[in-house]
């Protein structure tokens, strides 16, 4: 005996389907730091402030100070990005042997986050709490430098 498949539980089963699968997705971020933590461009509630550097700069190095100070108070996100696109191994020495103590990232978000490519060494991207690019910032930034652009965008 045949049973008869109402056009509703079709429907209804065809809908659910859809639904699920739009609501799969890989939701493990793409960035990571160089603690393995994962690194989201947003940071609910806090700008963030995206420094590209390299060990061999005399900006970069001159700046490490003040970057640390800034994320030390936790006022602003502090994320490095090796512009050599180095190993793993080789961030990690060069932060302990230049002391950085902010998070470095293990890979370049400029293009999954959509930042420009830094031309000149330093470059910090400011990004508000929504992760949006609010300024370019060139040469060597100082704590009071990077919150007085925030002030003056916030």
């Amino acid at each position: 005996m045949r049973k008869k498949v109402s056009i509703r539980r079709i429907l209804g089963g065809t809908i659910l389907l859809v639904s699920l699968s739009a609501c799969h997705h890989d939701t493990k971020p793409a960035i990571v730091d160089n603690q393995h933590h994962p690194v989201t461009q947003a940071a609910e509630g806090q700008w963030t402030l995206v420094n590209y550097w390299a060990p061999w700069c005399e900006g970069c190095l001159r700046e490490i100070p003040q970057l640390n100070q800034l994320a030390a108070e936790n006022k602003v996100r502090v994320l490095g990005v090796s512009f050599d696109d180095m190993p793993e191994a080789d961030i990690n020495r060069f932060a302990t042997q230049i002391h950085i103590q902010y998070a470095l990232l293990l890979s370049d978000p400029q293009k999954s986050w959509h930042l420009p490519a830094p031309e000149v060494l330093p470059t910090s991207y400011l990004l508000d709490p929504e992760g949006r690019l609010q300024a370019t910032l060139v040469g060597p930034q100082t704590k009071e430098s990077v919150l007085k652009e925030i002030a003056a965008r916030g």
